[in-house]
């Protein structure tokens, strides 16, 4: 197999929780010396092992990366997101930028989920607004599903809806549902009814 095909593995492994067969990837791409020329396969390598909630393995992954890079990064982070990890999302996040590697808008999207399912309010916001004042970054879509997905699950649903009012990307049906759940869970009916 050359790199396209352990590339394609790799994505295939983290997908559906393939970790033996990922180990024996990563074991072949070692083998070959292939992390010193296709970048593209260490960012899979901590992709799949994230996925699959093998963080010691991903983060050692990362670590002997010979180019460390936002996408291998945002995917530690996410995979840290995924599976209920706020507290390493947000250190892994805090150690990127030590390094001096800039998050993008899929680091942000992974760091705002992390906040929304850890529940910590002041921090998403804290994040929300560096990206757009500090980092230049124009909230997309999914940004502001999260924050409004933020906002709505702490309770401050006024707030949610005040950001839905002003932000120039209206939130898809996800961002909806989060706000209108939140309402019937904080019994505010007339506000999913102002929606």
């Amino acid at each position: 197999p050359n790199a396209v095909t352990l590339l394609c593995i790799l994505k295939a492994c983290g997908s559906i929780g393939a970790i033996e067969k990922g180990q024996e990837m990563h074991t072949e791409i070692v083998r070959k010396g292939l992390l010193e020329t296709h970048f593209i396969l260490g960012n899979s390598l901590v992709d799949m092992y994230a996925k699959c909630g093998l963080f010691i393995e991903a983060k050692q992954s990362l670590d002997m990366l010979p180019n460390q890079n936002v996408v291998a990064w945002t995917a530690l982070i996410a995979g840290y997101a995924e599976h209920g990890h706020t507290k390493e999302a947000l250190r892994c996040f805090e150690e990127m930028q030590s390094r001096g590697i800039q998050p993008d808008e899929r680091t942000f999207t992974s760091v705002l989920s992390a906040c929304c399912h850890g529940g910590n309010i002041e921090y998403g916001l804290m994040v929300f607004k560096a990206m757009q004042n500090e980092y230049g970054i124009t909230p997309c879509i999914e940004h502001v599903n999260c924050i409004v997905d933020l906002l709505a699950r702490g309770g401050w649903l006024d707030e949610a809806k005040a950001l839905i009012r002003r932000m120039p990307h209206l939130p898809d049906i996800t961002g909806w549902r989060s706000l209108l759940t939140s309402s019937s869970k904080f019994g505010h009916q007339m506000l999913g009814n102002d929606c």
